[in-house]
């Protein structure tokens, strides 16, 4: 009983909070450096909305977001986090070219250049920050879950209409993210690179640099496949018209 008195006494303290301090305690990462201000998780889930939509319904570890709570001595304020937080190592190609090492899949260099990529925003965005609040930002979550992608499915897959189908899922998927109204910050005149570039440039390596591989892996297996067909046609016919001479002949030779 007395629990429960002091949880709603918390509770209560809460709710006297005027709201913009409430809202500030989110703002200024007060609760912790991972939760998440109000916008960023609106934001989340938005983007969880075009994974859903274009990938699959069930969400990848990067986008997942979780419960948190900030127990004070008078008030317990419950926050959302991300389930994982990228750390500076996530930030360092090496981290993930030396993870690549183990896969030798038909899209490596793809992979490589992906990662290459989110990597290289992700550490000019660093230098326009003086606090690690930004870590786990919904951008950043955006090209940790690319990373992923590239590490553990891109460098895998081969070349067939299963990788065709969902590459072309991640591609929609990069479309829709860019096209979203102020889901990421705005392009900035006097950025270097924005995350706009990043996503354009993922694109433009699973659009014009593995689809046409795809397409012309299935283009040879299929000429050799119409060619292994023909062959054997040809073969069933000569079998066919050898019986046919046989008998021919031999009808021939009983009538002398």
């Amino acid at each position: 009983m007395g629990n429960e008195d002091s949880k709603d006494k918390k509770k209560s303290h809460l709710e006297e909070l005027p709201g913009e301090l409430a809202d500030k305690f989110h703002h200024w990462k007060i609760l912790s450096k991972d939760a998440l201000p109000e916008i960023e998780e609106k934001q989340m889930l938005r983007l969880q909305a075009i994974y859903q939509r274009e990938i699959a319904s069930d969400l990848p570890e990067a986008l997942q977001i979780v419960e948190g709570k900030k127990d004070f001595k008078l008030w317990s304020v419950p926050y959302k986090k991300p389930r994982r937080v990228p750390t500076d190592l996530d930030f360092e190609v090496k981290t993930w070219l030396s993870k690549l090492e183990q896969y030798d899949g038909e899209f490596i260099v793809q992979a490589q250049q992906i990662i290459k990529d989110m990597c290289r925003f992700q550490k000019y965005k660093k230098t326009l920050h003086h606090t690690d609040g930004f870590y786990c930002d919904p951008e950043n979550l955006f090209c940790e879950e690319v990373k992923i992608f590239a590490l553990e499915t891109l460098s895998k897959v081969q070349s067939d209409e299963h990788t065709r189908e969902l590459v072309f899922k991640r591609i929609r998927y990069l479309e829709d993210t860019i096209c979203e109204d102020e889901l990421f910050d705005k392009p900035h005149a006097g950025r270097e690179i924005t995350i706009q570039m990043a996503i354009v440039s993922v694109r433009r390596s699973l659009k014009y640099s593995v689809i046409p591989a795809i397409d012309n892996a299935l283009s040879q297996h299929d000429a050799r496949k119409a060619l292994d067909s023909l062959k054997k046609h040809i073969t069933m016919l000569i079998g066919n018209a050898g019986e046919f001479l046989f008998h021919v002949f031999r009808k021939e030779s009983k009538k002398k």
